[in-house]
């Protein structure tokens, strides 16, 4: 027969879904529960009171064909109840199949082993994420992504600025250069 030599506490975030949908528990800083980016608690007055189990929800709406992805390092993965995985997909092939599903919120490596492989995908909310050591790409709509949107943008200006003035000074040369071919 067992006998019970020592009992400890189990942590907060041993607790199933403690801090709820689409948040993650942490043992440490304070509050142990937070949102993840893009999301914002479903009910803020029950969030400041410390009752978590609501969880969060998302900001802006995912609209599908302008969605990108977040990626979220240091997690247990989310509950699999309602997750797809395929063991022979790279990480790429697995954010393309995610992608092409309007009903994907998240993906990841399903073996972190040697570099990661296969793919395991979320379909609904994310549910007893826990701070850990794995990487976790969550669908956002491109205007919660911030910055790397915004780098994207930034790229883009800078280009066009440079071609435009290369342009405009090969025109400039090129009138330049017909005006002395005229002179007599």
């Amino acid at each position: 027969s067992w006998e019970t030599l020592l009992s400890l506490p189990e942590g907060e975030c041993d607790k199933y879904a403690h801090c709820g949908a689409n948040s993650v528990c942490r043992v440490t800083p304070a509050p142990i529960c937070t949102c993840l980016e893009g999301f914002v608690p479903k009910y803020s007055r029950k969030w400041k009171d410390m009752y978590w189990s609501d969880g969060c929800v998302r900001i802006t709406p995912l609209s599908c064909s302008k969605d990108g992805f977040k990626k979220h390092s240091g997690v247990v993965l989310p509950d699999t109840s309602t997750s797809w995985h395929n063991m022979t997909m790279n990480l790429q092939e697995c954010e393309a199949l995610c992608r092409k599903n309007c009903s994907c919120t998240a993906y990841s490596n399903l073996d972190v082993r040697g570099g990661g492989s296969g793919c395991i995908l979320w379909f609904h909310d994310l549910i007893d994420m826990r701070q850990g050591g794995q990487d976790l790409y969550i669908r956002l709509p491109m205007s919660e992504l911030g910055d790397e949107s915004n780098k994207k943008k930034l790229v883009g200006m800078i280009v066009g600025s440079i071609l435009f003035f290369m342009s405009m000074m090969f025109g400039l040369v090129l009138c330049l250069w017909r005006k002395k071919l005229e002179e007599p």
